[in-house]
Formats: C-alpha cells, structure tokens, sequence
C-alpha cells in the first residue's frame, strides 16, 4: 500500500503508515514507502509496436 496514494490527512495514509510500520516489524522485503508497481502503459511498453501485445 501506498503511503503517497492517499491524502497526509485522511483515515487511508494512517492506515497506509500503519500497515508499513508493520511490514517493516518483520523486516519485510516489501517494507518500502512507495508503490512499484507497473500499470497498463509501462506492460503495453514491452509489447511489439505493431502488435501491442505483451512480449516478456
């Protein structure tokens, strides 16, 4: 979970920092205060221009 998707003031960043501090209890690899995942564009990206299909 994101702690930047959400407002600094809202219920959902709290929870965001909450779930973080959590992850990081258990010295998670995933314990990171920013969001890697990919989206449509940057799959689409490593597609053939002509087929824009994905291509791994």
């Amino acid at each position: 979970m994101s702690t930047f998707g959400n407002g600094a003031d809202t219920k959902e960043h709290a929870l965001a920092l909450e779930q973080l501090a959590d992850l990081k209890s258990k010295n998670a690899a995933n314990a990171k205060d920013w969001n890697g995942g990919i989206g449509e564009e940057q799959i689409i990206g490593y597609g053939t221009e002509e087929s824009r299909e994905l291509v791994l």
